[in-house]
């Protein structure tokens, strides 16, 4: 009750200071003053309005709709009705009790006050016109700044794009083209207006309807694809990382696709290099293990075979050290040739892929012990050394890292074709885990990796549907 007393209070003194208050006052107390001259001797001597004689009244009650609208425009409808009433009621006493016609003259006070009302209802109306109007401007002013606004992020936007080196299209779920940046054109050397309208495979061949197809259909549900390409440009080969995502309209549907390319031929090069490096070490690691250590092991067993002739021809018997020591060197230098084995990779040019994996698969089995098999379909065929080469590896390393972490019973290789696509597959039944492999992201895991985007395939690690871990590689054949 004090907050609404102090808003009241506060409110009255904004209306005493105000000027139009005063003036308002002023002008009521002028013509109250001439209306009521008769009673006034003084105002009844000077009255400027006897030159209209007995309509002098009559005019004096027209002329209190000019502070009556003045009341209604500065401080709103509701107090000029005030005001028309308190002026109606004034004028009412000198109508009745002062005039020589007071019906004519009541009629002439009513309508006067009347076209007060009207007037008052029309400037309320012209008020909240100039409201609406002023509201809508506001409106329009604030949209525009939006407007504005957004144009500006969006030139900002448009420029970022157009600047960056990466190549970014934009094409519908038909795969035109819709919009491409000037990296693209660097990129794929070519124009815009050559591309515009064109099919997403003129500008990356591997995206054929087919292939297409299946990545949109990825892209409808939400996802993301990331992948690997590479270009043939003349001599030339190109390496991109390609992100392609989906575009979503005002309602939130999915109207279109973006795809991102990003220049890595330097960094798949230097990987080359490294893997290349890698291959080098692990050659001169297996010549050395065949060569020096695998003929010094083969020579203790050959001292050991003369030893045991010399005790023989001496007739010292039960003394079979020699012989179980031979035994171990023999076993010891199957190993050592099963290692060097694995560590030369010449052998994969000159009897083949398939029986370069039978051969690993033979060795693993001796190595560690274990079950191993092998399964190929007939059309299975690499033409490709170095496809053969990182493929082999993978296989290995994906055995390796089985074997060191999920130490199986069983391990399976399957080498086939299916639609086009060629397919490595290595599973296990160990105790390796998806979440233990995400945990420990060890080297073996990111070698395998690079060596299958070296080569333009795809690599998944899944769980086992039984224990352990199921490595595929899958890679497009050439049409």
């Amino acid at each position: 009750m004090k907050n609404r007393t102090n808003g009241t209070v506060k409110h009255k003194v904004n209306v005493i200071k105000n000027p139009n208050t005063w003036i308002i006052g002023a002008i009521f107390l002028v013509l109250f003053a001439l209306h009521y001259d008769q009673i006034v001797p003084i105002l009844s001597q000077i009255n400027i309005l006897t030159v209209f004689g007995r309509k002098a009244h009559s005019l004096q009650r027209t002329l209190f709709i000019i502070p009556i609208a003045y009341v209604g425009y500065v401080f709103g409808l509701r107090a000029g009705i005030a005001a028309l009433v308190v002026v109606y009621l004034g004028i009412l006493p000198r109508v009745f009790f002062l005039s020589e016609n007071p019906n004519d003259e009541f009629w002439e006070a009513t309508l006067a006050m009347g076209v007060a009302l009207v007037f008052n209802l029309w400037l309320e109306t012209r008020r909240k016109d100039l409201a609406h109007e002023k509201h809508l401007m506001s409106e329009r002013l604030e949209k525009l700044a939006e407007r504005h606004k957004a144009e500006q992020a969006l030139s900002k936007l448009a420029s970022i794009v157009n600047s960056t080196d990466d190549a970014i299209i934009g094409f519908g779920l038909g795969g035109l083209v819709t919009s491409i940046n000037s990296g693209a054109q660097t990129i794929f050397h070519c124009r815009e207006q050559e591309l515009l309208g064109e099919h997403i495979s003129r500008i990356i061949p591997a995206y054929t309807h087919e292939r297409l197809e299946k990545i949109l259909h990825a892209i409808r549900n939400g996802e993301h694809e990331h992948r690997s390409e590479s270009l043939k440009q003349g001599n030339d080969t190109v390496d991109l990382w390609v992100t392609i995502s989906p575009v979503k309209d005002e309602q939130g549907n999915i109207s279109s696709a973006s795809l991102i390319a990003k220049d890595i031929t330097e960094q798949k090069n230097l990987e080359r290099e490294i893997l290349e490096i890698s291959k080098r070490e692990q050659e001169k690691l297996g010549e050395l293990l065949h060569d020096s250590l695998g003929q010094h092991l083969t020579g203790i067993a050959f001292k050991c075979k003369v030893l045991e002739k010399k005790l023989t021809k001496k007739r010292v018997k039960n003394i079979t050290e020699p012989m179980e020591i031979a035994l171990l060197i023999n076993q010891a230098i199957n190993q050592t040739r099963s290692l060097s084995k694995g560590l030369l990779h010449f052998e994969i040019e000159a009897i083949g892929m398939v029986n370069a994996l039978s051969e690993l698969i033979r060795a693993t089995e001796d190595l560690y012990g274990i079950k191993a098999s092998f399964y190929c379909d007939e059309v299975t065929k690499v033409h490709d050394n170095t496809v053969a080469a990182q493929l082999y590896l993978i296989t290995q390393e994906a055995i390796n890292n089985a074997v060191r972490h999920g130490k199986p019973s069983v391990i399976e290789v399957g080498f086939e074709t299916n639609d086009n696509t060629l397919r490595l597959t290595i599973s296990d039944n160990g105790g390796g885990t998806l979440p233990q492999m995400d945990r420990n992201k060890g080297l073996g895991l990111r070698i395998m990796r690079y060596r299958s985007e070296i080569i333009g395939a795809h690599l998944e690690i899944k769980s086992n549907k039984d224990h352990g871990i199921v490595i595929q590689c899958r890679m497009p054949l050439p049409a």
